[in-house]
């Protein structure tokens, strides 16, 4: 069966569904990376849910399949993600490639990948020339294929005793 797949910017109406597809691909696609405990407090502390000021700011966007929303990915300029790894706050210059997720049953079928390359041409069309994330590891593995390099690691706190594990990852275009 042919399917459409269309990329389109997000609106604040897509929210309460972009958000249930982040809470479903981290506890289904990121449980063999984090404890039952890191992803229970993750949920917790609802760290994994999609920014509104990037909705707002029309640099999030949405794949759908057939209409329906299935996976989201934005991009912002690098300040938080200059904070979260300690450097001094848009050193990088770079455009922060923020919040991709794929619903579980439309993992792995290129999605994400399509949506991180509107992302990098929405954020070159704005002037940026180089790219970085805050990576899962399975994250990370998708931007690698996509030519990021990984250029350091990051302990995120976010709960009581709790810190995540995460990549950065750099592409220069």
């Amino acid at each position: 069966m042919v399917r459409k797949v269309s990329i389109r910017t997000a609106t604040l109406h897509d929210l309460p569904r972009l958000n249930e597809i982040a809470d479903s691909a981290v506890n289904t696609l990121l449980s063999p990376y984090f404890s039952l405990e890191q992803l229970h407090a993750a949920n917790e502390a609802k760290i994994y849910e999609v920014d509104a000021g990037l909705v707002e700011a029309g640099t999030y966007y949405v794949g759908e399949i057939d209409g329906v929303v299935v996976a989201g990915s934005g991009w912002s300029t690098s300040g938080q993600l200059d904070s979260i790894v300690g450097r001094e706050t848009e050193a990088s210059g770079a455009a922060a490639m923020r919040s991709t997720y794929v619903d579980p049953a439309w993992s792995r079928r290129g999605i994400a990948a399509l949506l991180a390359r509107t992302t990098e041409a929405a954020a070159s069309l704005s002037g940026f020339r180089r790219f970085e994330s805050l990576c899962t590891p399975m994250a990370a593995a998708m931007r690698h294929k996509l030519g990021y390099q990984t250029v350091a690691s990051a302990q995120v706190p976010y709960g009581p005793g709790l810190v995540l594990d995460l990549v950065v990852v750099r592409k220069d275009v």
